[in-house]
């Protein structure tokens, strides 16, 4: 019961997060990211775009969560958060 009405609060605070597919940044900021944070292959070429960067730092944090259901939402919530710059982990 308790996790029904934490989920239905959740899912009520996220519908005031806006959903953003693409990140503009200044070429430097994506320069550093894919030099310093981007998954990389062996010869050292960016695996992954910032986008797809910052869905996997969100669903990381998200991972603490029991639920895979609340893991889901917490993982669109941080994605969408850290895309609007407003959580920064």
């Amino acid at each position: 019961m308790l996790l029904k009405k934490q989920k239905t609060k959740i899912l009520n605070n996220f519908k005031t997060i806006k959903d953003v597919k693409k990140v503009e940044l200044p070429k430097n900021a994506l320069e550093i990211f894919k030099r310093r944070y981007a998954l990389k292959d062996e010869n050292g070429n960016p695996l992954e775009t910032i986008e797809q960067a910052m869905y996997r730092v969100g669903s990381y944090v998200a991972k603490a969560e029991a639920s895979p259901t609340l893991k889901k939402v917490y993982t669109t919530l941080f994605t969408n958060l850290i895309k609007q710059k407003r959580f920064i982990p």
